[in-house]
């Protein structure tokens, strides 16, 4: 079988510094050792590239499937790991096929692992609340905010205690006095109008309930939405929180029942 010849013209550009301004053979000779080495052995793209450069490397090529959601997330990992891959998007259903070299098995590993914990982190649920009581009513107008799950309960009994109807407010406790979760309860029932803030009656409880009106009115779509905000602490004179409130009006009923009784035993 015939070898197919073809013609090639090769310019070479070879600097001279170090001759004096002359080519000599033994420079001519190295250029094109190395014009021929690097022919043979062409310099591998790395890192983000195209499928195929990819596929020229000649290492057998893998691929994997991810979303528009997470792209940025695997190359920041593929970027820490060295990973050479290539991307080819599927407009139509909005997703990427990754392809990478095969021979990078160890590196993958590494990288899939760290990319799937950050994924699975950021689609696990988080508790959003210390603890809540919802009102019957899903589109209530109106919250209680306690700091603690105690308080909570208490303020419901106390209002069922009264007559009243205790599911037709929602309860909220925060866990100490941060605006945080007040603030992601009110984003998540935009049907909240009405604050009612029932932290204690000391120190603490005052400079919470300033901050977390202050946290709604540096909210631009909670300042707009929000019409009442009342500071509702317990009476000092029934203790510092609405547990302790509760406490006090139960045992202050049962002296008044026990004294009727001792009463009506010395009028007979």
């Amino acid at each position: 079988m015939q070898d197919e010849v073809r013609d090639k013209s090769v310019a070479f550009v070879i600097s001279m510094g170090k001759t004096g301004g002359r080519l000599t053979a033994d420079l001519l000779k190295a250029a094109m050792r190395r014009y021929l080495e690097q022919s043979r052995h062409p310099q591998a793209h790395h890192g983000k590239q195209t499928v195929k450069q990819l596929v020229k490397q000649g290492t057998g090529v893998q691929n994997i499937e991810i979303t528009d959601k997470n792209i940025k997330s695997f190359e920041r990992v593929a970027r820490k790991y060295g990973v050479d891959f290539a991307l080819k998007k599927d407009p139509a259903e909005g997703k990427y096929l990754v392809f990478f070299k095969s021979r990078d098995a160890d590196a993958l590993n590494a990288a899939f692992a760290e990319y799937t914990a950050k994924t699975l982190r950021r689609c696990t649920p988080k508790k959003r609340y210390n603890f809540s009581l919802l009102a019957a009513d899903p589109t209530c107008p109106r919250l209680a905010v306690a700091e603690s799950p105690i308080d909570a309960l208490s303020l419901a009994t106390l209002v069922k205690r009264s007559g009243g109807e205790w599911r037709d407010s929602h309860y909220l406790s925060l866990g100490g006095t941060a605006p945080r979760t007040m603030l992601q309860f009110l984003h998540d029932h935009p049907h909240v109008t009405h604050l009612s803030l029932c932290l204690d009656n000391d120190k603490a409880g005052m400079e919470g309930m300033e901050r977390l009106e202050q946290s709604v009115q540096e909210d631009a779509e909670l300042a707009q939405r929000v019409k009442l905000i009342y500071h509702n602490p317990p009476p000092m004179e029934f203790g510092k929180d609405y547990n302790e409130f509760l406490c006090t009006q139960i045992k202050w009923e049962q002296d008044v029942k026990h004294k009727k009784i001792v009463e009506y035993h010395s009028a007979l």
